[in-house]
């Protein structure tokens, strides 16, 4: 299990540290909501969803929340007891979740029932619950 987290985090009650300095998840939140919403209404870095270009989306729609946005995290990391994957296995990992993409042609034509989840694509392990697991860039910490 991980150490708690002081590098991004402030103690003690381990919210995320942010550019405001807020303590207050709620807060924390609210403001994260209004600039990611922002962003989103502009154009994003273009890629092929492998890590250089997740970490470039990272970084275009957090960037005014946090100043490691985009970065891949520094430290080990658990929540609610659940260990996530250990910082040196994350290029590896994010490279599989790609290969995934890719032999998928990028999820083009799945229907709902796959995107939400219920499909085999999405399990074993399932896409969302991968990428959460992975965590490369620090975000699970804030719910």
């Amino acid at each position: 299990m991980s150490e708690p987290d002081t590098v991004y985090c402030y103690p003690p009650h381990f919210t995320v540290r942010n550019r405001f300095g807020t303590r207050e998840q709620d807060e924390l939140d609210a403001a994260e909501r209004a600039f990611v919403a922002q962003r989103w209404r502009e154009a994003a870095p273009v890629g092929t969803f492998d890590l250089a270009h997740l970490r470039a989306l990272h970084r275009h729609l957090f960037q005014d929340v946090y100043e490691w946005a985009g970065e891949l995290r520094t430290v080990e990391i658990s929540k609610e007891g659940h260990q996530f994957q250990f910082r040196r296995y994350i290029e590896n990992g994010m490279a599989d979740v790609h290969r995934r993409l890719v032999a998928r042609d990028f999820l083009k034509g799945l229907d709902a029932a796959h995107l939400a989840g219920e499909g085999d694509f999405m399990k074993r392990p399932g896409m969302v619950a991968l990428l959460s697991y992975l965590d490369a860039s620090r975000m699970s910490v804030s719910s």
